[in-house]
């Protein structure tokens, strides 16, 4: 009968004493051990836990409270947790509050459930085996988030399960109200919490597959035009006490540009209206009343982002709160034209009614991090005000039609893609009053809005894996052919130079006494031949590798987590491609090493290649490999001639093998070549399968001089799977050219003596 370790917080004789006499009454519980409370949450706490566990469940009491089961709970308990194979089960239980009891049903937790002060009530029963695991796969020692870290692991091990029971009493000792609470987690001294709970997050989100890198979309801040720069907008309803001011804060506002305020009244009763009325005598007020069907304020929102007189950028005002000073909508816009962002946080002061300091006093949200806030806006329970918009974006995307969580829905779909912009000076007055409507929510109110929240985060993670699914995938030949072809079908200018190629372009053969040089006429490359790469040129041109530059037709295929493929519009192969990263990162080859030999791996029927910034690449500003059919270019065309001529010069000596040897290349023939009998020089990797180029690759780099001001060696690259070759069945040929100019001598001269050649790795 005894199936039950108990395990619970210790703070002195007295707190302890009460909570053991109740779980030793049980007769399911087989020992009860005490672990100092101070550190019950932290990841030590956790590994003496699972070392001492024995039975087959272990019971968490995480309160330093008083604990009372009603009849058979623990019985309640095992059996729900064996009926359905559960990792964890938690329960509703009743609140006493000064001998008060009421009911405090708590939540299910679902894949978004990922707030940290998740409420699962202060009883947690884990399977032992399930929480020995979990323990076992903690690689991070935390003082404060080990317990979070305990039950994001469960959940990737099994089932959380709610039994919507009442089961037990629990003791409340915090007798605030609820909006008094909401705030904890930004307390300045718990700043060191926030940080581990965010760690473990992230970790999470990594193992779910719903981590996002730091790599966001521009948007283009003129692609409309606007009357006025910016709109307040100021959603309402029966707030005759506290509209007044906030229009009188919103008119107030001091800029160089065209700004207005759109109040929006979702059919006040109480005399709202009447004062909204008595500011239009300013033209730069706009009253929107709402008729009578359903829009919270997310449809009051809606409401102002579609009328005309919206401005380019909306800034957020709600009816009861007011902006610190004049300058708050000016900053918004300074922000939004610097950063490019999609949205803008600032920073608010929490006041009484009176303006009056209330705690935890400042708002900054500093968890809000250009490297990581689009992963910890799914832990935390909002993003901050005041918050702006940019307005053609969020016309796409629009408000739910819901009175709670509207602007969180908006964040959390606006960073998935987009970077949003931080103020972390005072702008906004966020007033606590009682006619608030989260000043003192019931039980029932907190859970159903924490529950709609769980869901946007449910929704926005599985968004989150699929477009990460369609990114990180290991991309195929037939993909990429399939690809191609129906890109060619939608494109027809790119159609017709692709047809060209095969049939107008001509090509002679220089014969040699061994073998044979291509020369191609194809006038369409003078595009990439002649193109101006200096650096005032490339700063006056749009990027056209970048997605906001490129063609509508030119759609891409997303792989490997970091880089798209493209089909290039001006060929030199069949099936030609371009392979930019998502980011707009300058030309080096450490930026796109990991994805080439990949891709000339698992594409056995292409050559992939790289062009450095001063040797061929016509889009310097931003790293991309290329791709095409082999068979085409002499060097990989007569292959087997060249191979059987290369001079091995790493590794010689004994010493050198077992170096090569500990970084994972089997096999005599992997090493470093000279390639001998070529018209010009190049060096030689020969590798296995991918992975292990990057350290002979990394070796040959480092031997090559660099050009002071220069990051990188100037070379190409060229790569392709070898059938048959000396380590495997296949294997990886790298031929790199190192290269002492970007274009000859010829080609600055003029008349008879010009010529206009600049060569890449195909012409190399």
């Amino acid at each position: 009968m005894k199936r039950i370790d108990c395990f619970i917080p210790f703070v002195c004789e007295e707190q302890a004493r009460p909570v053991e006499e109740c779980l030793s009454a049980q007769p399911e519980v087989a020992r009860i051990s005490r672990i100092p409370a101070a550190s019950f949450k932290s990841t030590v706490a956790l590994r003496q836990i699972a070392a001492e566990a024995d039975s087959t469940y272990s019971l968490l009491f995480i309160k330093t409270t008083g604990l009372s089961f009603v009849n058979f709970a623990l019985e309640r308990f095992l059996a729900v947790a064996e009926d359905t194979g559960a990792a964890m089960v938690y329960s509703d239980h009743f609140k006493d509050v000064g001998g008060v009891c009421t009911p405090a049903p708590v939540i299910d937790c679902q894949m978004g459930a990922l707030r940290d002060d998740f409420d699962f009530g202060s009883v947690l029963i884990f399977r032992t085996d399930v929480l020995r695991e979990a323990v076992a796969g903690m690689d991070c020692e935390y003082s404060h988030a080990g317990l979070y870290d305990l039950r994001l692991r469960v959940s990737r091990l099994g089932s959380l399960v709610h039994i919507n029971e009442f089961l037990y009493y629990d003791i409340e000792t915090d007798f605030r109200k609820s909006g008094e609470k909401m705030f904890d987690y930004v307390d300045p001294k718990n700043r060191e919490v926030q940080i581990e709970m965010e760690k473990a997050c992230t970790s999470h989100l990594k193992a779910i597959g719903a981590y996002l890198p730091p790599v966001f979309k521009e948007v283009e801040l003129s692609e409309e035009s606007f009357e006025y720069e910016a709109s307040v907008v100021i959603p309402c309803k029966n707030r005759v006490r506290t509209i007044g001011d906030a229009i009188r804060s919103a008119l107030s506002q001091k800029t160089d540009f065209k700004y207005n305020v759109i109040v929006v009244d979702d059919n006040s009763t109480d005399g709202t209206v009447d004062v909204i009325k008595s500011f239009l005598d300013d033209s730069r007020l706009v009253y929107i009343p709402q008729d009578k069907t359903y829009h919270a304020i997310g449809g009051n929102w809606n409401a102002a982002l579609h009328h005309p007189a919206c401005g380019r950028y909306a800034i957020q005002l709600d009816s009861d709160d007011v902006y610190h000073d004049e300058t708050t909508v000016r900053r918004f816009v300074e922000v939004f034209r610097e950063q490019k962002c999609a949205m803008v946080v600032g920073t608010y002061r929490m006041t009484d009614f009176d303006m009056q300091t209330l705690p935890p006093g400042i708002i900054d949200h500093r968890e809000w991090t250009e490297e990581n806030g689009r992963n910890n806006a799914l832990r935390i329970n909002g993003l901050g005000a005041p918050r702006g918009f940019y307005v053609p974006l969020l016309r796409k995307i629009n408000f739910p039609t819901t009175k709670y969580g509207e602007d969180y829905a908006v964040g959390l779909r606006i960073c998935r893609e987009y970077r949003i912009g931080r103020i972390y000076d005072e702008l906004y007055l966020c007033r606590r009053w009682d006619g608030n409507s989260d000043a003192a929510l019931s039980t029932d109110k907190i859970n159903r809005n924490n529950r709609y929240k769980d869901q946007l985060r449910t929704i926005e993670i599985k968004a989150r894996q699929e477009m990460l699914a369609r990114w990180n995938h290991s991309v195929n030949q037939d993909e990429v052919k399939a690809f191609v072809e129906k890109q060619l079908r939608l494109w027809p200018e790119a159609r017709k130079r692709f047809e060209d190629l095969e049939r107008n372009i001509m090509t002679r053969e220089l014969p040699t006494e061994d073998y044979a040089l291509t020369v191609q006429y194809n006038p369409c490359r003078i595009t990439s031949t002649a193109a101006k790469i200096d650096k005032r040129n490339l700063k006056k041109r749009p990027c056209f590798l970048c997605d906001k530059n490129r063609p509508p037709q030119q759609h891409d295929l997303p792989i490997e987590g970091k880089y798209h493929v493209l089909i290039n519009p001006f060929p030199i192969l069949p099936y030609h491609l371009t392979i930019p990263t998502r980011r707009h990162l300058p030309q080096r080859l450490t930026t796109l090493t990991a994805a080439m030999g990949p891709l000339a791996w698992n594409m056995p029927e292409f050559m992939v290649f790289y062009n450095g910034g001063r040797c061929g690449a016509s889009a310097p500003d931003h790293a991309h490999l290329q791709a095409g059919l082999r068979g085409v270019a002499p060097l990989e065309r007569e292959w087997k001639y060249f191979e059987n001529r290369l001079e091995k010069i790493y590794p010689l000596s004994t010493t050198e093998e077992a170096e090569l040897e500990e970084h994972g290349y089997p096999g005599r023939s992997v090493g470093l070549y000279i390639l001998q009998d070529y018209v010009c020089p190049a060096f030689v990797v020969l590798g296995g399968r991918p992975g292990g180029e990057y350290y002979l690759l990394s070796k040959l780099l480092g031997a090559l001089p660099v050009e002071p001001g220069q990051v990188e060696p100037d070379i190409n690259l060229l790569a392709w799977r070898s059938e048959g070759g000396p380590v495997d069945k296949d294997s990886l040929v790298f031929v790199v050219f190192p290269r002492r100019c970007h274009r000859p001598e010829c080609y600055y001269r003029g008349g008879s003596e010009g010529l206009l050649i600049s060569p890449g790795a195909l012409d190399m």
